[in-house]
């Protein structure tokens, strides 16, 4: 298709679909077989919801993906497995369900969903994902760089941001004295760790270089487990300080927090309360926010 508009629902049930044009609908779109993206597309349903059942890939590699609906955007097929699109982007949506391994250059909601963001799959995006809804809840991101580059950003924003697996998004670099970012990792909004170990990390490849200034790791909110002594964090960064501005443990105590094992210490900033069982000081430095009186520690 070059382009249409549908008034009424969408359905591709019979053959592959293949769109070069934007499609739009006042119900709901369900694609049942694989989609080829071969432009910059935008997929939209102005009342209703969008659900991807199919494999969805891109024709070479350099087109974009746009979703937006009313209603929920549920991707429920592989993104990416054969060719990814350059971006897997989501506009206006009521909410947004990812039950499927996605694979794209970047991942990123251009406004926050009105409702809630759910990734059940791991998310690989070397250029960076960015979620804003009401809730944020994902099984794994990592945008770590193939090659010499820099890492992609994480930046998660929502109420509440639950994470039920890592976020990772180390640089890349081979030859003497190459040098990478890790990527940002922000997490807005208070978190909470559903499993049982967990870890954030940013590795940059130094390539030498003392002191090296990475990419920061900041959670700009509160942090706790799932259940009381039942969660482990470790904290990955290097050269730059990783910093929590709320209470870590307030509402459910950590079994372990870990301040990692940077080959170049960084510091850790709590700007709160920390309660956990176990606390490990490894290679990085923890410092506690002296303007916070009710601070304490316990391990």
């Amino acid at each position: 298709f070059n382009g249409i508009t549908v008034t009424g629902a969408f359905t591709s049930s019979s053959a592959p679909l293949r769109l070069q044009g934007d499609l739009t609908a006042t119900g709901t779109i369900t694609t049942l077989k694989s989609v080829t993206i071969a432009a910059n597309v935008t997929v939209n349903s102005t009342n209703a919801d969008i659900s991807l059942e199919g494999a969805t890939n891109a024709a070479g590699g350099s087109e974009t993906l746009t979703l937006g609906a009313k209603g929920q955007v549920a991707i429920k097929g592989l993104v990416g497995n054969t060719t990814a699109p350059a971006l897997l982007g989501f506009g206006a949506t009521g909410s947004i369900q990812l039950d499927a391994i996605l694979r794209a250059g970047s991942v990123a909601t251009s406004q926050a969903s009105a409702g809630a963001i759910e990734a059940t799959a791991a998310i690989y995006a070397p250029a960076g994902v960015s979620l804003a809804g009401a809730t944020v809840k994902v099984t794994g991101i990592d945008t770590s760089a193939a090659t010499n580059a820099d890492g992609g950003a994480i930046s998660l924003a929502g109420s509440t941001i639950t994470l039920t697996g890592n976020l990772t998004a180390k640089g890349a670099a081979s030859g003497v004295g190459a040098n990478h970012k890790g990527g940002a990792i922000t997490l807005t909004g208070n978190v909470v760790l559903d499993g049982s170990l967990f870890t954030l990390r940013n590795d940059p490849v130094t390539g030498g270089i003392s002191n090296y200034v990475n990419n920061p790791i900041t959670i700009q909110g509160k942090l706790d487990g799932q259940s009381a002594s039942g969660q482990t964090l470790v904290l990955e960064g290097e050269g730059r300080p990783i910093t929590i501005t709320g209470a870590i443990g307030s509402n459910a105590r950590l079994a372990v927090f870990d301040t990692g094992r940077a080959t170049t210490p960084g510091s850790v900033n709590l700007n709160g309360s920390l309660k956990s069982d176990a606390t490990a000081i490894t290679g990085n430095r923890l410092r506690k926010d002296a303007s916070d009186s009710s601070a304490s520690t316990t391990m």
